[in-house]
């Protein structure tokens, strides 16, 4: 199969979970991964890092959180649960999302490169934590995230909302005309604007009054009261599989891309024009390289 060119090489962590249920993973720099398992908490699910690449990993200290049991980092396979995220600007930092219902729900962040994790925020968000909550660190803002707290099931838009952080998750507040949202990301900031990047939402916007289901694109939304505007009912190209996430493109101010859960990648901007985009893979394709053996599997 071929890859990207410097992304030629393959790792996984020690398989001493026992878990097959996959998890979460971030990246800090080409070399600095945290991995998180996800197993629902029934076997040693406690989060792993690696400075090297993936030819070694080390488990995380969380304090406060024992290794293995109920530990409160896993979920059902089926949710579109994403607890883990690094810091795009600062090296060697991640946050980690805790679900569990005592004292140690909240969010944990580390500075050592996911050696240690202390807790920095206790609670959970509005709403409770939805079998779609998701967390996407803002780029080339220190200490930014933005959180979804969608629920997958029951009547929508349900009583949740978008929350951010600008203080590296220390404290969270929810966007007031946001209502429920399954993913989020970001994109080149609006030419001319005050530079932050464009905020991309696939859930519901209250416009004059009503809560409105699509795609929403926000180009102050690091304000507490942030503006606004749908570009997409949520179905693109009439597709009625799920949005799973949504990113913008870093270079050009409109294009999106948004992912279904079974019909395909997607590519929008604010105008009916051709979008071309370069070739996704080199024509010479690279040997992909395991650098660690999960027990025979």
């Amino acid at each position: 199969m071929a890859a990207r060119p410097g992304i030629c090489s393959a790792s996984s962590a020690p398989f001493t979970t026992n878990t097959t249920w996959g998890g979460s993973i971030a990246a800090s720099t080409k070399t600095n991964f945290v991995w998180l398992p996800d197993d629902n908490g029934l076997n040693n699910n406690g989060p792993w890092y690696t400075t090297d690449g993936g030819a070694n990993w080390n488990p995380s200290s969380v304090s406060g959180v024992a290794p293995g049991g109920p530990t409160g980092w896993g979920a059902n396979y089926y949710n579109d649960v994403q607890p883990l995220w690094a810091d795009r600007v600062t090296a060697g930092t991640f946050y980690i999302y805790n679900a569990f219902g005592d004292a140690r729900q909240g969010v944990y962040k580390s500075t050592d490169n996911g050696a240690t994790f202390a807790q920095v925020y206790a609670g959970n968000f509005g709403g409770g934590f939805g079998g779609a909550t998701q967390f996407r660190a803002v780029p080339r803002r220190a200490g930014h995230a933005f959180a979804t707290v969608g629920n997958q099931g029951g009547t929508h838009p349900a009583a949740t909302q978008l929350f951010r952080t600008s203080n590296g998750g220390a404290t969270w507040a929810a966007l007031s005309n946001v209502k429920e949202t399954f993913c989020v990301g970001f994109g080149a900031a609006k030419p001319g604007g005050g530079g932050y990047p464009a905020i991309y939402v696939v859930g519901w916007v209250t416009y004059a009054g009503v809560d409105t289901y699509g795609i929403h694109r926000s180009v102050d939304g690091e304000q507490a009261t942030s503006t606004w505007t749908l570009i997409g009912d949520g179905f693109p190209t009439g597709s009625y599989s799920t949005i799973k996430a949504i990113d913008g493109s870093n270079a050009v101010f409109g294009m999106v891309f948004v992912v279904t859960g079974g019909n395909g990648a997607y590519v929008g901007t604010d105008d009916a024009t051709t979008v071309s985009l370069p070739p996704p893979f080199p024509a010479t394709p690279c040997v992909v390289t395991p650098t660690h053996q999960m027990d025979g599997r």
